[in-house]
């Protein structure tokens, strides 16, 4: 069964339900994909919210503490840690890609759970271009 890794801007839209990023046929895809346990999100990502929203970049429906408690109190979506292997994963991947390391980490996360990426960020879907990642255009 394919699962999929959620990019962080695809988590915080989804969560948010944002119908000006997301259309309706994509919505309802993850919410079929939820509820058949097939959803996960990388810890890093946690990390990007955070920093989003300390930021001021980023507007939760809930206080920063209380999104997540609510965020990870769902027992459908599965929040992968940064296990040393992805960290250093992370430092050596192949082909051309660009250096954010949050997402590095993401890709290295979704390579090493051999996972399908779910994203809009170009850079990424330019990597997997070159056949080191699965993604999908979310």
């Amino acid at each position: 069964m394919e699962r999929f890794l959620l990019d962080t801007h695809i988590w915080i839209w989804l969560i948010l339900a944002n119908r000006d990023k997301l259309k309706r046929s994509a919505l309802e895809e993850a919410q079929e994909l939820h509820d058949k346990r097939r959803l996960c999100i990388s810890a890093i990502s946690v990390w990007e919210v955070a920093h989003l929203a300390a930021a001021g970049r980023v507007t939760l429906s809930a206080p920063l503490d209380a999104w997540l408690d609510i965020t990870f109190s769902d027992p459908d979506v599965d929040l992968l840690p940064l296990s040393p292997n992805i960290l250093v994963e992370s430092t050596r991947l192949p082909g051309t890609i660009h250096k954010d390391p949050s997402d590095r980490m993401i890709v290295a996360t979704a390579r090493h759970h051999n996972l399908t990426l779910l994203t809009r960020d170009d850079d990424i879907l330019n990597y997997a271009r070159q056949g080191h990642l699965k993604v999908r255009k979310f």
